[in-house]
C-alpha cells in the first residue's frame, strides 16, 4: 500500500492521475489493456473488472480512493452516484466526467472536455491530482 507519509507523494499521485486521464483518452479498445498494464506495474493500484466504465483504485495506508471515468456525461447514466448530487449540473454534449469515491462512498466529481488538451493538461489533471492528494491527506488513519 502507498504510504501517505513518504516524500514526493504529490508527484506520485499526479503521475497516477495523469496516466489515468491519458489512458481514458485512448480508443475504447485500448483502454482496458492500458489500464491493466498500468495496474500490473504498480502494487498500489487496482480496478474493478465488474464495472463497465474505466476505473482505478489507489490503495493507501489510510484507505482507498477510486476514480471512475464516464465518456459521455451528457447521458448521466451514472449508477449509484446520487449521494453526490451529480444531476444539478447540465454538462454539454460530449463532456466526460470523473467521479471519486473514498473508501467506497461517492464524494465528488469533475466534468470536463477530454479533447480540450490544453485545458486538461493545465487545469483538469492538476485539479484532479489536488483533490485526490488532499482527500488522502485528510483521511482518518
Amino acid at each position: 500500500m502507498f504510504d501517505c507519509f513518504v516524500e514526493d507523494e504529490y508527484d506520485y499521485i499526479y503521475s497516477i492521475v495523469e496516466g489515468f486521464v491519458n489512458i481514458v483518452s485512448d480508443s475504447p479498445d485500448e483502454i482496458n489493456d492500458s489500464l491493466d498494464k498500468r495496474i500490473i506495474s504498480d502494487v498500489n493500484l487496482s480496478k474493478s473488472n465488474t464495472l463497465l466504465v474505466p476505473n482505478i483504485r489507489i490503495h493507501t495506508t489510510k484507505g482507498n480512493v477510486d476514480m471512475y471515468y464516464f465518456a459521455n456525461a451528457f447521458d448521466r447514466n451514472i449508477p449509484d452516484a446520487e449521494p453526490i448530487d451529480i444531476f444539478h449540473l447540465k454538462p454539454r454534449r460530449g463532456e466526460c466526467c470523473i467521479i471519486f469515491a473514498v473508501n467506497g462512498v461517492y464524494t465528488s466529481y469533475i466534468y470536463f472536455d477530454l479533447y480540450w488538451t490544453a485545458h486538461v493538461i493545465e487545469t483538469v489533471i492538476p485539479q484532479i491530482s489536488n483533490y485526490v492528494f488532499n482527500t488522502i491527506k485528510s483521511m482518518e488513519i
